[in-house]
């Protein structure tokens, strides 16, 4: 481990020397990214965001209809051709718009090529009902199937966009004018909201939570502000933190608000197997962008984006996560793609933990999946105490029966709310296991299956959102490498979501490496987040909030990556056997926290974290031949820190 010094803003307390490593450099104006990526450098050539643009919808009610007929007509043109026999089918360049909350759904399709290039669809939803729940473009039970070049749209905008024209602190509340061109919900329900400045620039924050709208005039708004947003709003906030943020995070009069709706998704594909999506563009999202539930997987996304629509005053793109993939048996590969303002997470990949919901003896249990039964004979099940999460056994199923007792069938339906967690989908089962295990009622168990293994995400440009980088909830046997990611409230997470929607299993055999992380944290974190403070965590989150015993995750490489300018840690392993952070080059670690002097993750840790590189709860980690460049010596633990619970960690 090497530290860099480079002219200091203040006086640095650190003196060492230079080392280079093995990262190759591409120089874009100012800015440095590993290796080659298409994605980042083909979206700087997009035109500059104008507030005066248009909206970019059809206004011609005639235009709209002929649209309708169009759309009416697509459907059964593409399967009348799969019918007589045809492999691919060309849609002729145009718009074709789904009116009265239809969807454009094929199920059951295979083996078959839908050329859309030049082709907008667009989804329509009544204006009485604008935050309504509309379903996009539905994939079911299809395989092999390929998708090119569409565009797809949504008609009317899925949010409210709102400028700051006054805010009330007595209320904590914002007065609002809504944009001519978007909808007006008078009485909306809290929710959520992402803040931008006129000239497009994403406010870097957190989740900003609204407590509801109500109207003032015909298109201006109150929305009541949580309390605990004061410290953002321009008037109450913290000066020192403004100073470390140079202003970026506070959110002023004159600025706009994305107050989104959630419903929905753009494109759903459901239960398929080896879908090829490739130079797709989604202009907008009312919720996930893409969700993955179910099948076989093993699908392709090359070259798809969701952005902004060129040329039009939309601040906003995706109203959840880019994308979702949750229970398949292959994990996608993610190539070239660039997802960007949206109001979650770019991607999450994950299965579900099994309950166990009633014990017979040490080797027949009564199990609870979330959705689809995962249970195989001759598979392997590992169970874990939902609190401790310390290991209880590991087993081969060797018989797998409905449950036929229906008292027990209730009582594990309720479970899930006893526990305080996402409620469960599934039927339970009764397995036989080939040993005895320690598990009991209220165990959770990880069956190595239906969780996106095999994963690549590749090549991609990730930017601007309040949400996280990457979640790799239980995803295993994958790839992450050579992506950009920039400007997030969290960054590269592979770990499990909170305890609460029981994503999982637990990651094993996952390779980071060649990425390149900048701006990555955010100015308002709670004390659910103490774990995680890094821009690339490794580790878990059971309830309650603090550290384990137990090390799970296996197989975990952090390499070759470029993290700049991290808000707080720039990397936490924990929970973890086996892992290797090697290569990586760290610029300005702390670079917020640092001069705020700001907690990093005591309450959960037992000490502020001051390094680049923090290490607890781990067995057998290499950590070497890694660059710190700390210019104001914000890393007082050193450029590695080792923490409790490690054995045989090698530092170099």
């Amino acid at each position: 481990m090497r530290l860099d010094t480079a002219p200091p803003r203040r006086a640095s307390r650190v003196n060492a020397g230079m080392i280079l490593g093995v990262l190759a450099w591409v120089q874009f104006g100012a800015m440095a990214v590993t290796g080659e990526n298409r994605a980042f450098l083909e979206a700087q050539k997009r035109p500059a965001f104008k507030i005066t643009d248009p909206v970019g919808l059809v206004a011609d009610e005639g235009e709209k209809a002929k649209q309708r007929r169009a759309g009416a007509d697509l459907h059964a043109a593409i399967m009348q051709a799969r019918a007589d026999g045809a492999k691919q089918f060309r849609v002729s360049p145009g718009e074709y718009r789904f009116a009265n909350m239809k969807s454009l759904r094929f199920e059951g399709l295979e083996d078959f090529t839908i050329d859309a290039t030049g082709a907008t669809f667009w989804f329509e939803r009544d204006m009485k009902d604008v935050a309504a729940n509309p379903p996009g473009l539905e994939l079911v039970e299809c395989k092999d199937i390929t998708l090119k070049g569409v565009s797809i749209d949504f008609d009317p905008p899925l949010y409210m966009q709102a400028m700051i024209v006054r805010v009330d602190h007595g209320e904590n509340a914002f007065e609002v004018d809504v944009d001519e061109g978007f909808p007006v919900v008078d009485e909306l329900p809290g929710g959520q909201m992402t803040a931008y400045r006129a000239g497009g620039e994403f406010i870097p924050q957190a989740v900003l939570r609204h407590l509801g709208t109500t109207k003032i005039a015909a298109r201006r708004l109150k929305v009541r502000f949580d309390p605990s947003m004061r410290r953002v709003v321009e008037g109450s906030h913290d000066k020192a933190l403004a100073a470390a943020w140079q202003g970026k995070n506070l959110v002023r009069v004159g600025d706009y608000l994305a107050i989104i709706f959630r419903r929905g998704r753009s494109i759903h594909v459901d239960r398929c197997e080896r879908i090829t999506l490739e130079d797709a563009t989604l202009y907008a999202s009312p919720g996930m962008g893409i969700l993955e539930t179910g099948g076989q997987g093993g699908s392709t996304y090359r070259r798809v984006k969701l952005i902004r629509k060129p040329g039009t005053r939309r601040l906003h793109a995706g109203m959840a996560d880019a994308f979702h993939s949750a229970l398949t048996a292959r994990g996608p590969t993610i190539e070239e793609c660039e997802f960007s303002f949206n109001s979650d997470d770019m991607i999450n990949l994950h299965g579900f933990f099994t309950l166990v919901c009633h014990r017979y003896c040490p080797r027949k249990l009564v199990v609870f999946p979330m959705r689809y039964n995962p249970y195989r004979v001759g598979g392997k099940i590992a169970f874990y105490d939902f609190s401790s999460v310390e290991p209880q056994g590991q087993a081969t199923i060797t018989a797998v029966e409905p449950l036929e007792d229906a008292a027990l069938a209730e009582k594990a339906k309720r479970l899930p709310e006893e526990m305080r967690i996402l409620a469960y989908k599934g039927d339970p089962y009764v397995i036989t296991l080939d040993r005895d295990v320690a598990a009991a009622e209220r165990s959770i168990a990880d069956t190595f299956n239906y969780n996106a293994p095999g994963f690549v995400i590749r090549n991609c440009y990730f930017h601007d959102t309040m949400g996280r980088a990457l979640l790799l909830n239980g995803a295993s046997d994958g790839l992450v490498e050579n992506n950009v990611y920039e400007r997030m409230y969290g960054g590269i997470r592979v770990y499990m979501e909170s305890w609460f929607y029981m994503e999982g299993g637990f990651p094993r055999n996952v390779r980071v490496v060649g990425n390149r992380l900048t701006d990555i944290g955010g100015p308002a974190l709670g004390d659910a987040d103490q774990p995680v403070q890094a821009a690339i965590y490794v580790g878990m989150v059971p309830r309650p909030n603090r550290m384990r015993k137990s090390k799970p995750l296996a197989n975990i490489e952090i390499a070759n990556n470029v993290i700049e300018r991290p808000d707080r840690q720039p990397i936490i392993v924990t929970y973890t056997r086996g892992a290797k952070i090697r290569g990586n080059r760290i610029v300005r670690p702390h670079d917020r926290s640092g001069p705020l002097g700001l907690d990093v993750g005591s309450k959960y840790y037992g000490k502020s974290l001051r390094s680049a590189i923090y290490v607890a709860v781990s067995n057998d980690a290499d950590v070497r031949d890694n660059t710190v460049v700390d210019p104001d010596g914000y890393c007082t633990d050193g450029p590695v820190d080792i923490g409790p619970m490690t054995e045989n960690v090698t530092v170099e």
